[in-house]
């Protein structure tokens, strides 16, 4: 209760200040149910207000409150009673599939180290953050004990450095980085214990930009490299299963399997996790005169590394390497949704990286998708 108050209370003083001048909002993305109907349904939203705060050193300081809450379904590739890894579910009717109201909120500073135009070029921060899940259909003796439902918070800390910039023809260029440390002791939760380090980088590299006759800022045909390198490790005596399932940091990633693209989302949930993406991105001519409304073509590959499954009986050692390598087409609608099709073909590797591919259920070693957001 005492940590309730304490929650509600840091919440109500930043919230209170974000009615004044200066208020800055963002809109972060929408949470879709990929359940309820043939194609995703938006459930939910993640918002970011922003309230600039005493310049120590003349150096900007920022209050930040972010909220997030959706209804979203949610799949568990674990055996509830031992924690091995268990088969993917294709169906909402499968016990492994979860529908879950959830809610989310981080409150903290942004400390700018080295300010930029509209974003700090480096800069530190510290949340308190937390979040609420509810399973609606997870049996009381579960191995997790976040999985019967969670209302579990942490502190989230570091460092990240922005150096990525867009053109108006939607050429990225630069490198962008952050290292975070993130700490939710079992002094702070009831079932959770968790400790966990994580580190991120990606960059963006020109090959060719083309504006279209009589109007340079529209494009024509660009062509551009773009990678992301991330690395996470988790730990602690009680590590809840959406640490386990995520990549860490401010926005959290999804799972390794999802990362790597083609594998079974929310897949290959180990204690630690590497992943690299890399592609090659070609731009078409922008339609109707709109900057943002440009199809786009990519080449990519994946490949990641996982070691070690938490609270798992037979795998708590298991690692492995898993690849993927395809191409995809999008549409950008308003920088917002890119609509489109990726497919390819995965590379399980071999050893506990095959055991592993074969308990989830995979049976073909090619994959297509329906996307509709950049992978990255």
């Amino acid at each position: 209760m005492k940590r309730g108050l304490a929650l509600l209370s840091l919440m109500a003083l930043v919230s209170t200040g974000l009615v004044a001048e200066g208020l800055d909002f963002s809109f972060k993305g929408v949470a879709f149910n990929f359940a309820l109907l043939p194609i995703p349904v938006p459930t939910g939203a993640d918002v970011q207000f922003g309230l600039p705060l005493a310049s120590p050193g003349g150096l900007p300081l920022k209050a930040v409150l972010r909220i997030r809450g959706g209804f979203e379904d949610l799949r568990l590739l674990r055996d509830v009673f031992t924690g091995d890894p268990d088969y993917a579910p294709t169906s909402i009717a499968d016990e492994n599939y979860y529908m879950s109201p959830n809610f989310q909120w981080a409150a903290g500073l942004l400390q700018a180290i080295v300010p930029g135009e509209k974003e700090n070029t480096l800069e530190a921060f510290l949340f308190y953050r937390g979040r609420f899940d509810y399973f609606l259909n997870n049996p009381s003796e579960a191995i997790f004990t976040d999985s019967r439902g969670i209302f579990g918070t942490s502190f989230l800390g570091g460092v990240g450095y922005n150096g990525v910039s867009g053109d108006s023809r939607r050429v990225k260029r630069g490198i962008g980085a952050e290292a975070s440390a993130e700490f939710g002791p079992m002094a702070l939760n009831t079932g959770t214990d968790f400790w966990r380090l994580n580190a991120k980088g990606e960059f963006y590299y020109p090959l060719v930009s083309m504006g279209k006759p009589g109007n340079e800022k529209l494009n024509l045909f660009s062509i551009y490299l773009a990678g992301f390198l991330s690395a996470d490790y988790a730990g602690g005596t009680e590590v809840p299963i959406w640490v386990m399932q995520s990549f860490g940091g401010r926005d959290l990633r999804d799972s390794l399997g999802s990362c790597v693209r083609g594998f079974p989302t929310m897949s290959y949930d180990s204690s630690l996790k590497l992943v690299a993406n890399g592609e090659i991105r070609i731009l078409g001519p922008a339609l109707f005169g709109q900057a943002w409304c440009i199809p786009s073509a990519y080449i990519f590959c994946d490949t990641g590394y996982f070691s070690g499954f938490a609270q798992s009986a037979d795998y708590s050692k298991a690692k492995g390497t898993i690849t993927s390598a395809g191409a995809g087409f999008n549409l950008d609608i308003f920088d917002f949704a890119y609509i489109g099709l990726y497919g390819g073909l995965k590379f399980p590797g071999s050893g506990d990286s095959l055991n592993l591919y074969n308990i989830y259920g995979e049976t073909d070693q090619f994959f297509w998708k329906i996307g509709f957001l950049l992978h990255f």
